[in-house]
């Protein structure tokens, strides 16, 4: 899967939820692990929860 589809798909995903202050940050430059990171906050432990386990499941079918 092309990395422009996967953040769109994991922004919709946090978006969906209501995930404040989504922010994405490129750290192609700073390390080989990773090229994108995506930060969002939540108002609760029990939504950020929700949060994360939407990013999980919502690009499971895409593959």
């Amino acid at each position: 899967m092309h990395i422009d589809t996967l953040k769109n798909l994991v922004v919709d995903a946090l978006e969906e939820l209501k995930a404040r202050d989504i922010t994405q940050l490129d750290v192609a430059k700073l390390t080989e692990v990773t090229d994108l990171m995506l930060i969002a906050s939540g108002t609760s432990t029990r939504h950020v929860a929700a949060l994360a386990q939407n990013v999980v499941e919502k690009p499971r079918p895409q593959g």
